[in-house]
């Protein structure tokens, strides 16, 4: 499970904290260290080894052409290289480690024109989290309904 999680890793942030613009930290990736030691007694193992696979964070190449960044915050970030540009899917939940995700993403790739952003559903959405001025995209819809 992990070389399986492991897989297409590029490499992660050197300085661990994200921080906020107000100056508090937006992310510690260091809170999850605590995970290296043995689940304790009060765990259950499977659930401990679990988390210690999931919180590996850092850019991934999911298939050429398409990346993810994981464990920049509670969510991942998906970053597509689109024909016209860079096209980013659920832009993570702070503008502040959405900008740290790009960093990273811009540390491995080339750069390229910030095309689309597609956000996830409004229900988690307390402000908007992408801090560029990309285009975004329209919600899909099925039957004229939204999705």
């Amino acid at each position: 499970d992990a070389e399986f999680a492991a897989r297409g890793y590029l490499g992660t942030r050197v300085d661990p904290v994200i921080p906020g613009a107000d100056g508090r930290v937006a992310m510690n990736l260091d809170d999850f260290a605590f995970l290296a030691g043995p689940a304790p007694p009060t765990v259950n193992p499977s659930l401990w080894r679990q988390m210690q696979v999931v919180v590996q964070g850092g850019l991934y190449e999911v298939v050429p052409g398409l990346y993810q960044v994981r464990t920049a915050d509670l969510s991942n970030i998906t970053f597509i290289e689109g024909d016209e540009g860079l096209i980013v899917v659920d832009p993570l939940l702070t503008a502040e480690t959405a900008r740290a995700a790009l960093e990273l993403y811009y540390a491995h790739r080339p750069r390229r024109p910030e095309g689309a952003v597609r956000r996830g559903p409004a229900k988690f959405r307390r402000r908007p989290a992408w801090p560029t001025r990309a285009r975004r995209l329209p919600r899909p819809s099925r039957g004229g309904r939204r999705v």
